[in-house]
């Protein structure tokens, strides 16, 4: 089992259209269960194989957990939304960010993303601090060298609760909270639709990471991981 799109296109290939686009990090989206259900070490060899430290090296990697069950995300129905759903087991959710983190230790790969856009009617501020915070530790205690990427909740556009209740750990410089922009979603009393095409996306991510460190954290670094 492989990332969709390899089967499908050589990794050399694809990582040259990315360089001669002018990209040097990119996100590469897998599924738990490709390392708790298939027999991990099969996606091991698979990697090896691909010699993916050796075809990506003017291109940082940023690996992004998006569901648990390999399909395409997301709906509020897919039973991946968020702790305890049909295919969300946090043990086994944590589990499998062990050997990943592990395979990856000492190459191109800068940052891990825990969880894609968290959402869903079981979200709760109990659960995501519980499960987030065992996430983030094993990760940082498997591999020190990657930044730990840390989504909030509804689809990755609320973070404001950190504001009154940190997550209280410490990885030194390693930890990093992102948060996706939606043209339906905005931040505080800024409307994305309605400055979408009137401001170049860089200045909107500007203006937006300093909206969301004033009024909602200021103590951690942010970064916007989606815009749409």
């Amino acid at each position: 089992m492989i990332p969709e799109g390899l089967d499908k296109r050589h990794l050399k290939d694809i990582v040259g259209e990315i360089v001669e686009h002018k990209f040097n990090c990119v996100h590469l989206t897998y599924a738990i269960y490709m390392w708790t259900r298939y027999v991990h070490d099969n996606v091991n060899v698979t990697f090896t194989s691909l010699d993916v430290s050796g075809m990506i090296q003017n291109v940082k990697v940023l690996l992004d957990n998006h569901v648990s069950e390999p399909k395409w995300c997301c709906n509020d129905d897919d039973e991946n939304n968020f702790f305890h759903d049909r295919h969300f087991n946090p043990q086994e959710w944590v589990h499998g960010l062990t050997p990943i983190a592990k395979h990856f230790n000492g190459n191109h790969i800068v940052a891990m993303s825990l969880r894609n856009e968290l959402h869903g009617p079981r979200q709760n501020l109990y659960d995501w601090y519980r499960y987030m915070s065992k996430a983030v530790v094993t990760t940082h205690k498997t591999n020190p060298n990657v930044f730990v990427v840390i989504s909030g909740l509804n689809y990755d556009t609320e973070l404001q609760f950190l504001k009154s209740k940190p997550l209280k750990i410490d990885l030194g410089k390693k930890m990093v909270f992102e948060t996706h922009l939606y043209s339906w979603s905005g931040i505080g009393t800024l409307k994305l639709r309605e400055i979408w095409t009137k401001k170049p996306v860089n200045r909107i991510c500007t203006d937006n990471i300093k909206g969301i460190e004033r009024t909602e954290l200021d103590f951690s670094p942010l970064t916007i991981m989606q815009l749409l």
